[in-house]
């Protein structure tokens, strides 16, 4: 009879829990790079990045935590739906602090490939108060150039409108290319 009783409780302490859900701050949003292929809209066969949820973890800062789920990648689940690996694991993290709508990242090792820095961004951006990034590796500017080769010292959203990879949900501008549904 005990037993029977435990069970109960426990299933209705799983349905309580389901019901409820996971608010807002237990969870984190990180940007992956997921495949289209060739079977995308007309113009669109690249990658883009796009939003995947994370539960929040005790004692690790939302900004951390944020780069660190980029460099563990997507789950299996994802992957078979054509997420992929958007941060080398080369690439290490050695800090993440948010001042003043900046969020600073300190990288070691391999410097991100576009996809990867601007997944950060994208990242980090979605933290309250964080309006910019600035990626440093070993210490230098890192990780998006202009023209003339010199790394560009804060990186936003703005600087990544109309790139290929861009987030279907930030394509607002009536020329951008049209993801599928």
């Amino acid at each position: 009879m005990r037993l029977r009783y435990g069970l109960a409780f426990g299933a209705l302490a799983l349905v309580l829990a389901a019901g409820c859900g996971a608010s807002d701050d237990e969870r984190l949003t990180v940007y992956l790079k997921q495949r289209l292929g060739p079977e995308g809209p007309p113009g669109q066969i690249a990658a883009v990045l796009v939003p995947v949820q994370r539960d929040r973890r005790d004692g690790v800062p939302p900004g951390r935590q944020a780069v660190l789920e980029l460099r563990v990648g997507p789950s299996p689940g994802e992957r078979e739906r054509g997420f992929m690996d958007t941060v080398e694991p080369e690439t290490r993290v050695r800090s993440v602090e948010i001042e003043d709508g900046t969020a600073t990242v300190e990288l070691l090792g391999r410097e991100p490939s576009l996809y990867g820095a601007a997944a950060i961004v994208y990242s980090l951006t979605t933290l309250a108060g964080v309006e910019r990034v600035a990626l440093r590796l070993d210490g230098e500017p890192c990780c998006a150039y202009r023209h003339d080769g010199r790394a560009i010292a804060l990186l936003s959203r703005r600087l990544y409108a109309g790139w290929s990879g861009e987030p279907c949900g930030e394509r607002d501008r009536p020329d951008a290319v049209r993801c599928r549904s």
